[in-house]
C-alpha cells in the first residue's frame, strides 16, 4: 500500500508539475468552506472536491482503477475537479465582498497575476502550430479525409503511423483496423496490418493479405514509401494523391461484412 501511495503521489506531482493551480484551487476551498452560506454552491464546489481529492489518494480506489486502466491514465481522476472554477469563484467572491472600490481592483488584479504567473503560455511552446482549418487538424488529414469519407455508411482504412492520432478525429465514419495504441512502444500492442504499413520495404503481397483479413476499403501511404511491387498488381486502384501520400481504393467490396454486423447488431438488441 506505501508503495501504491507512493505512485499515486508521483501521478500528481507529474500532473501538477509546476503550477500553482492546485496551490490556488485549496486556498479557495478553504476559504469557501468558511465564507460560502449557499448549501447547494458549497456541496459542488467544497465537498465535492474534498471527497474526489481524497478519493484520488486513497490506496485501495487507486489499486482497483489502476489495474482496470494503467497508472499513465489515472491522473484523468483529477479532471474531474473544478479546479478553474473554485478559483475563480473564489477570487470574485473575494473581490465583490471588499467594501472599497480599490480594495476590490487590487484583489482582481492579484487573483489574474496568481492565476497567469501560475500556469505557463501555452502559445509559445514549441509544439504549437496555429490552426489551419475549423477541424483545428493539419490540412493534410482534412484533405485526405474528404477523400475516405462515404456519403453514408462507414470504410475501413489503413493509414500511415503519422495519421492515426488526427484521422479519427476528422471522422468516424473513417474507422481503422489499429489505432493510437501502436504508436506508444511501452504498450507493447502489434498488429500484422500495422507491422506491414510500417515495413521498410512494403510487400505488397502480404500487405493485401492484411487488407483482406482487415476488411479495408482504403490504404493510405506515403508516396516515397519503398513498395517492392505496386499494389495495382493486386486489384487495388489509386484514386487520389493527396499532400505526397497515395490513396488506393481496394478491389474487394467488404459492405456484406458491414450489412451483416449491423443485422448482428439489430438482432442483439
Amino acid at each position: 500500500m506505501a508503495e501504491l501511495f507512493h505512485t499515486v503521489v508521483e501521478i500528481f506531482k507529474a500532473y501538477n508539475g509546476t503550477s500553482w493551480h492546485m496551490v490556488l484551487f485549496a486556498v479557495g476551498i478553504v476559504y469557501l468552506f468558511f465564507t460560502e452560506k449557499d448549501k447547494g454552491r458549497k456541496t459542488l464546489l467544497v465537498y465535492a472536491s474534498i471527497c474526489l481529492f481524497a478519493l484520488f489518494f486513497f490506496p485501495l480506489f487507486a489499486a482497483v482503477v489502476i489495474h482496470i486502466l494503467d497508472e499513465e491514465t489515472y491522473y484523468r481522476i483529477l479532471w474531474l475537479m473544478p479546479v478553474n472554477l473554485v478559483v475563480a469563484y473564489a477570487a470574485v467572491k473575494l473581490m465583490i465582498q471588499r467594501k472599497n472600490v480599490w480594495q476590490k481592483i487590487v484583489v482582481g488584479l492579484l487573483a489574474v497575476i496568481l492565476i497567469a504567473k501560475g500556469g505557463d503560455y501555452v502559445y509559445d511552446h514549441p509544439t504549437f502550430v496555429k490552426a489551419e482549418n475549423l477541424y483545428n487538424l493539419p490540412q493534410m488529414v482534412v484533405d485526405i479525409g474528404k477523400v475516405l469519407e462515404p456519403e453514408e455508411g462507414w470504410v475501413m482504412a489503413a493509414v500511415e503511423p503519422e495519421l492515426l492520432p488526427y484521422m479519427r478525429q476528422y471522422s468516424a465514419n473513417i474507422h481503422m483496423p489499429y489505432g493510437r495504441e501502436m504508436l506508444v512502444g511501452r504498450w507493447e500492442r502489434h498488429h500484422l496490418l500495422y507491422d506491414e504499413m510500417t515495413a521498410e520495404v512494403i510487400q505488397p503481397e502480404t500487405l493485401y493479405e492484411q487488407i483482406e483479413r482487415n476488411f479495408c476499403d482504403y490504404v493510405v501511404l506515403r508516396q516515397n514509401h519503398q513498395i517492392d511491387g505496386t499494389l495495382e498488381e493486386y486489384g487495388a486502384e489509386k484514386i487520389a494523391n493527396v499532400y505526397g501520400y497515395d490513396i488506393y481504393k481496394t478491389n474487394y467490396n467488404f459492405y456484406w461484412w458491414k450489412e451483416y454486423e449491423e443485422g448482428d447488431d439489430e438482432q442483439t438488441e
